[in-house]
């Protein structure tokens, strides 16, 4: 049995574009759901399980009673064996770490799937983590109280902190672009499957993609100003200006926003939540432009060009993470926008069009390699 753990709609996206080559072989979802629409879960699936993820917001007493329930409640639905094989996305839950732990035990192979891009590249570029607050480090003994997570750490930069489990746990990390990830887990380059959707239309429209950066890299009055002089020169130069809110953004914040941007009578909101890689093809898109959203890695799969405006921004280009950013995607080959003059419907980032790895590897051959043991 293959089992892949999903917790968002990019997760699933990358599901749907391995199942083809998997499908001789029978698949389980296991989704511990963080943003997930019941439209993206594909139906090829031979079984879907669903859990609720450790809500550490809900209290933290509720959370650890939760977290020393979890095993048993996965016990109940999954019996990994030897043979099987399990792919994840993301460390960041604890539940993610939980089920891995579980996997192991039985004897079976956990690998760490890209989460997207940046959220894999960007924390662990360097080794070293910043120094954690007295706060930070009584939250991380908390966090290994939970089964299983004695090992697990809290990784921070940039002031934002990312959770990391025990390395040990893992059989390997599969990477769709040659960057190097300084954690003590082989690292192996591996095909992405192409899309073979219908086109994406004109190639002269834009849709920018928010992130919530104000939840960490500025305040939302400096986000604010900075957003409106992104939007002023996108409408300035592109015939059709998409904005599309982050789906875990609330309605709050939300009206706020659109109350900023209420000026710009051009501009286009996107319809829903559904992730952008499903929902794509639904508009005539050439261009996507955000900060550091995985979405823009994505889409240029789709020969969507990226373009990564916090390198034009003085409030966010210096920042720790920024700079991280800005040396992967210089290994990338990817060709900065020189001004925001560059930043209009000629733009070229070098990265469409080039293959995502060479590599001869699959997730069939991870899977092949469990079931010969």
């Amino acid at each position: 049995m293959i089992y892949f753990v999903v917790n968002n709609g990019y997760h699933l996206y990358d599901v749907a574009l391995h199942l083809k080559a998997l499908e001789s072989r029978l698949v389980t979802l296991i989704l511990v759901p963080h943003s997930i629409d019941a439209r993206t879960i594909p139906r090829s699936v031979h079984r879907i399980v669903s859990i609720d993820r450790i809500a550490l917001e809900k209290g933290k007493l509720r959370a650890l009673l939760y977290a020393f329930r979890f095993p048993g409640l996965m016990r109940r639905q999954i019996d990994p064996r030897p043979g099987d094989t399990l792919f994840m996305y993301s460390e960041y839950e604890l539940a993610n770490q939980m089920i891995a732990r579980m996997f192991r035990k039985a004897k079976v192979p956990v690998y760490l799937m890209e989460d997207g891009g940046f959220g894999t590249y960007l924390p662990f570029r360097h080794a070293e983590s910043e120094p954690l607050t007295l706060r930070e480090m009584l939250q991380q003994i908390y966090e290994r109280l939970m089964p299983g997570l004695w090992n697990s750490r809290i990784h921070k930069v940039n002031g934002e902190r990312f959770r990391a489990m025990d390395d040990r746990l893992l059989s390997g990390m599969l990477l769709y672009r040659n960057v190097q990830i300084k954690r003590d887990i082989p690292q192996h380059l591996i095909a992405r499957p192409v899309f073979d959707g219908g086109a994406t239309g004109a190639r002269n429209n834009i849709v920018f993609l928010n992130e919530p950066i104000y939840q960490h890299y500025q305040s939302f009055s400096e986000y604010k100003a900075d957003l409106v002089n992104v939007i002023a020169a996108l409408v300035q130069r592109f015939p059709k200006v998409y904005f599309k809110f982050h789906p875990r953004e609330s309605e709050a914040v939300r009206t706020q926003i659109r109350a900023t941007l209420v000026g710009f009578e051009s501009m286009e909101y996107w319809p829903g939540d559904l992730s952008v890689e499903f929902s794509i093809d639904d508009r005539a898109v050439g261009y996507a432009c955000s900060y550091i959203s995985t979405g823009l890695l994505n889409l240029c799969a789709r020969s969507i060009e990226p373009i990564f405006i916090y390198c034009l921004l003085p409030s966010l280009r210096n920042l720790s993470i920024f700079v991280r950013a800005t040396e992967t995607l210089k290994d990338l080959g990817y060709r900065f926008p020189a001004d925001w003059n560059a930043v209009r419907p000629t733009f070229q980032s070098g990265l469409c069009g080039k293959p995502l790895s060479t590599a001869g590897k699959t997730l069939m051959d991870f899977v092949q390699a469990a079931e010969q043991r």
